[in-house]
């Protein structure tokens, strides 16, 4: 019951049954009021798009390639990180932590280091649908968002690569959204082409499971 010229806002909560796209056109508002003696409903426009990730399971254990190589490389750009780019001349007012000391020590006059910047851990999760089906097809897509979840915590850039479709690899929140969204709204066309991997990323392959 509202008073005159007042609002309420209210929710409710279900639970889907599945991943994928739920799509709700109307509502219906039903009341009682004022004597609670007959029913009054009327129904309203109010169409809303709702789009239901995949289920949460722990990370399984996944073939991996190329780790190791490109996907945990230093750069060539001089930075921050451990490995060392150039020795060269110590630059008056640089920190102490820029002097090569034991080559400083050797030749008798300060030597600096200029080290490779280092670069995000590069990540690729692959899914090849193609052929799965039902429990099969649910556990596989389980597997591959609880992988990219699992880099994107680690600190990675992670991207995924199914049959027919490619996400770069990215970080962040927004990243986080458009993976599970790409996931939640995948299905199988056998007709597709297999799953293309990031050459410059350490591929994690997922593999379909009962």
């Amino acid at each position: 019951m509202l008073p005159p010229a007042s609002t309420q806002q209210t929710a409710y909560t279900f639970t889907p049954a599945r991943r994928g796209l739920y799509r709700v056109e109307q509502i219906e508002v039903v009341t009682r009021a004022p004597f609670g003696l007959f029913e009054k409903s009327r129904p309203l426009d109010a169409p809303s798009e709702l789009i239901v990730f995949p289920r949460k399971v722990a990370p399984p254990e996944a073939s991996v390639d190329r780790l190791l190589r490109q996907g945990d490389e230093g750069s060539s750009r001089i930075g921050v990180g451990q490995e060392v780019h150039a020795l060269r001349d110590h630059r008056p007012g640089e920190a102490v932590r820029a002097i090569h000391w034991r080559t400083s020590a050797r030749i008798g006059r300060l030597i600096g280091i200029d080290r490779e910047q280092e670069r995000r851990r590069r990540v690729c999760v692959v899914l090849d649908q193609r052929g799965l089906a039902g429990e099969g097809l649910e556990h596989a897509i389980e597997d591959a968002a609880a992988l990219f979840e699992r880099e994107l915590d680690q600190g990675g850039d992670v991207g995924i690569a199914v049959s027919g479709e490619t996400l770069l690899a990215a970080s962040g929140a927004p990243h986080r959204y458009a993976g599970l969204s790409m996931l939640a709204l995948l299905q199988v066309r056998d007709d597709s082409a297999p799953p293309i991997p990031d050459p410059y990323a350490s591929s994690l392959y997922v593999a379909g499971r009962l």
